[in-house]
């Protein structure tokens, strides 16, 4: 009779976790020189966008609106306070926000299946669906990714708009509508005057050509 060769026993979990704490002992808990740092910088950075950064920075543009009247800064926000609508505008840097923006799309349509599957279960909730129709179609179109796209790039001398790769039609035109309403209520010239109350015009942030030149 063939026996089954025995399998390797398991390395053990508190071991290999002590293991790791030790070598984190080893590494220097002093940061790298700051000539080392600006180096990686400028490796995983672009050089027009660390110019262009350089020069808002000088024109004291994070000062300027953090003391706007209209803007009544809350701070931090976490995580699940971007659904509670914690704040009108949540600025965050493009991965994290991206990350935000994916899972929040993702709940939205599992949510949607969840709602679909569960009202075509059973006649009762079928018959339950036909009175809360509308209902259920208003939140269809809340929790609609596409019905909400269209990104603006703030900060530029022109309208930008970048719709979403992954959209339909119909979430096109919902873009195409966010550059519009850009241009009838003219908001660019709007942001202009509430960044410059004291009618001082700062100068055009340098292009990519020049910031590389």
């Amino acid at each position: 009779m063939n026996e089954k060769p025995k399998s390797k026993p398991k390395k053990s979990t508190v071991r290999h976790t002590r293991a790791i704490q030790r070598d984190r002992t080893k590494r220097p808990n002093t940061l790298p020189p700051d000539d080392q740092i600006q180096a990686r910088l400028h490796q995983a950075v672009h050089p027009a966008t660390l110019n262009q950064v350089a020069h808002f920075h000088a024109l004291g543009l994070r000062e300027r609106t953090l003391n706007l009247p209209q803007l009544d800064y809350v701070g931090f926000v976490e995580g699940d306070g971007i659904g509670k609508g914690a704040a009108d505008v949540i600025v965050a840097e493009g991965f994290s926000g991206n990350i935000a923006l994916k899972a929040t799309e993702g709940t939205a349509r599992q949510i949607n299946e969840f709602l679909r599957a569960a009202l075509s279960r059973t006649w009762r909730a079928r018959i339950g669906y036909l009175f809360a129709r509308n209902a259920f179609r208003e939140l269809r179109d809340k929790l609609d990714p596409n019905k909400s796209n269209g990104g603006v790039l703030l900060g530029l001398n022109g309208i930008v708009v970048k719709s979403h790769g992954g959209t339909d039609a119909e979430g096109f035109a919902y873009a195409v509508d966010v550059g519009y309403e850009m241009v009838h209520y003219d908001l660019l010239t709007k942001i202009n005057q509430m960044l410059n109350r004291d009618g001082s015009t700062p100068p055009s942030a340098p292009t990519a050509q020049e910031a590389v030149s």
